[in-house]
This record gives structure tokens, C-alpha cells and sequence, in this order.
């Protein structure tokens, strides 16, 4: 009998009852919809979307201001990427189930992609979870039952999933294994999902920082925030780091976070031109990514297609590509929704901070 990840939260965290959760999610997507984010998005390819994991009568609504830009006609294949807040680990680790259970249908675990992972070797090391640790980490589970309405409201297939559980990773781990999934993350028949609360704040959290400069607590809260927004939104793993490090910010996705940053470090930096390295697979891909011009975007999304046009000359008649111009990926990471739990007045307070994003890529041109 296929082995099945259980939906351990329903019925606690957010509705077992199948109709009023599906409900509830609609809802909730009908009114991020139906209201303006607080930026605009470019017009450009999402890939991946940031998102809280909280029980959903707080982060329902800013869940769908994220899950709103998702368009599942294309999407084949999901990474939830999420970190561990049960089990110690310093790497990161894959399901061991072959179904990830909702109460509105189950998604299956694409386990020839986590075999692939899981054969690696440090410093990016891909372990399996026990199943009673699997279970008991609701980081990735609370986006399952949102993966599973986004594609049945679109009457689309239901995509394979990969969840990735990431532990304690220093900065250096953190740029390795987003080197590792950034292939996997530049093809289009992929979405990633990050699943990060933000600011934990209260003495139950061990976290009271508090810059009376700012206004009351809730504001010096938010501004804290919005400051590593912004350090996200530059792209800059380097930059997030310091910024965690300096402020201290509980921010529970801080190493999922950190491994799209290395990712998008790893997808944008530019470069000459040069041949693909010989690889078996494009999981072993360790170098920047160009793509030739003459390249449909839409149609530049396949590691392995992009190893084949790093390799050989255009043959696109008309063509006026030449060795010496290419195209790099430009991610943009755009913050669309922004709330806390409870605004924090006095020092016994206690608030989380939840916050939705959109990763997108654009080209553009280098000669």
C-alpha cells in the first residue's frame, strides 16, 4: 500500500471538512483578487512565491496574495521548501511518502526527483525524514491544501510535489544548495514555494527588540520587516545574511529564503559566454546560465535545453545572434501583502508577522 504523508493539522490548524475548507480558500483567493497588492508585479514569468504557514484564521488572506499570481496551466512539478521547526538537521531533507494527504485531495510526492537529490553529496546533502517527523512539520503542510484548490479552481492536473524540509544552514550551505535546485527553478514545467512566517516577536519568541525610534512596538516590528523585505527583494544573500545577523530577526524561513537567494545569485550572474561544462545532469550544474538570444524566453526554461543551445551555434536563419551576445536571467523578488497577528503595545504582548511574495524573471541582453 503507497505510503501516504497524513494531513496531521487538519482539524487544528485549519478545517478537516473538505467543502468548508475549499470554501474558505476561495474566499480568501476571491478577495486577494479582487483588491490591489501593495506593489505592482512585473510583467514578466513567475516562478516562485514566498508565503506564511501559520494556522489559516491568521494567514489565510496574505497566503493568497501570493497564491493569487500562481497560473497552474504550465506547472508540472512543485518544490515547497520550508524549514524544520521540530527536528534538528543541518542539511535538508525529503519525504519518504509517496502521497502528501489534504482533505482536498492528495498530492503525489515525485520521488524520482528526491532519489536525484538524495544521491548528493556535501555540502549539499539530501537525507530523508522519518515519517513521524514529516508529519509533524507544518510548514509545508499548510500550503498543501492551497497547491491542491489553485489547480482544481483551474480544472488543471494536479502537479508532482517536492517537499524539501531545510535545517540550520550557515550561509555557505545555504548558496550551495540553491546552486543545486537553481536548474530546477529556471524550468518552466517547475514552481517553487517558500514557506516562511516572519517576525516572532515576544517573550515567548526570546525576541523583544524594540527601536523606540520607530513609533510603538507594532511599528518597530513592521520596520524591522520591511527592512529584510527590501534586503530580499535586492537579490543579495550576502545582503540577508547580514541582515540576520546584525538584527537578529526571527524570521522561521530565514534558511529557505536564504537557499532561493543562493538560487537567484546563482541564475543572474553575469558572465561571457562559454561552453556548457559536460555534465550527466543538469542537477550537477554549478556555473552561471546564459541563454542565446534568438531563444524564445518561453521556451528557455529546460536545464537541459539550455545546455544544448550553451553548446551549439544558432541555426535560426535570419538569425543575427553571434558568440559574443547572450541572455541572463533577471530575477525580481516583489513583497505584495504585509500583517501581524496582534499589534503589539506593551511588552507582554506577542505577535507573528506574515508576509507574501512573488519571484519573477525577466531577460536581458549582455554583449
Amino acid at each position: 500500500m503507497p505510503r501516504t504523508r497524513r494531513a496531521q493539522h487538519a482539524g487544528t490548524w485549519y478545517t478537516d471538512d473538505a467543502e468548508k475548507l475549499s470554501e474558505k480558500i476561495r474566499g480568501w483567493m476571491h478577495e486577494a483578487k479582487s483588491k490591489a497588492s501593495e506593489n505592482s508585479i512585473p510583467n514578466a514569468q513567475i516562478r516562485a512565491i514566498i508565503g506564511p504557514h501559520a494556522g489559516y484564521m491568521y494567514c489565510g488572506t496574505i497566503m493568497a496574495y501570493a497564491y493569487k499570481y500562481i497560473n497552474p496551466r504550465n506547472i508540472k512539478r512543485v518544490f515547497l521548501i520550508g524549514p524544520s521547526h521540530h527536528v534538528y538537521t543541518d542539511n535538508c531533507l525529503l519525504s519518504k511518502a509517496e502521497y502528501f494527504a489534504t482533505p482536498l485531495g492528495d498530492l503525489r510526492i515525485d520521488q524520482e526527483t528526491c532519489s536525484r537529490l538524495s544521491v548528493l553529496e556535501a555540502p549539499h546533502d539530501f537525507e530523508y525524514a522519518s515519517i513521524s517527523a514529516d508529519e509533524s512539520e507544518h510548514s509545508l503542510e499548510m500550503h498543501a491544501p492551497f497547491i491542491v484548490q489553485r489547480f482544481v479552481s483551474e480544472d488543471c492536473t494536479l502537479p508532482l510535489l517536492v517537499p524539501i524540509i531545510v535545517g540550520a544552514l550557515t550561509p555557505e550551505q545555504e548558496i550551495s544548495y540553491g546552486k543545486v535546485l537553481a536548474p530546477y527553478l529556471l524550468d518552466s514545467d517547475n514552481f517553487f514555494i517558500i514557506s516562511s512566517d516572519f517576525c516572532h516577536w515576544g517573550s515567548r519568541f526570546n525576541f523583544t527588540l524594540y527601536d523606540s525610534n520607530k513609533g510603538t512596538i507594532s511599528e518597530s516590528i513592521e520596520w524591522l520587516d520591511r527592512l529584510g523585505m527590501d534586503v530580499i527583494e535586492s537579490c543579495d544573500s550576502e545582503k540577508f545574511s547580514s541582515y540576520i545577523k546584525k538584527y537578529g530577526n526571527t524570521i522561521c524561513g530565514k534558511h529557505p529564503i536564504g537557499v532561493l537567494l543562493g538560487a537567484l545569485k546563482h541564475l543572474s550572474a553575469p558572465h561571457s559566454p562559454a561552453p556548457a561544462p559536460k555534465v550527466p545532469s543538469a542537477l550537477t550544474l554549478q556555473t552561471p546560465l546564459t541563454l542565446p538570444i534568438t531563444t524564445p524566453f518561453a521556451d528557455t526554461a529546460s536545464p537541459t535545453s539550455l545546455l544544448k543551445a550553451q553548446q551549439s551555434p544558432s541555426k535560426k536563419t535570419g538569425s543575427r545572434r553571434t558568440d559574443e551576445a547572450s541572455v541572463t536571467i533577471v530575477p525580481e523578488v516583489t513583497f505584495t501583502r504585509y500583517a501581524q497577528s496582534s499589534r503589539c503595545k506593551k511588552a507582554s504582548d506577542s505577535s507573528v508577522s506574515y508576509a507574501s511574495a512573488v519571484v519573477t524573471f525577466r531577460q536581458s541582453v549582455l554583449s
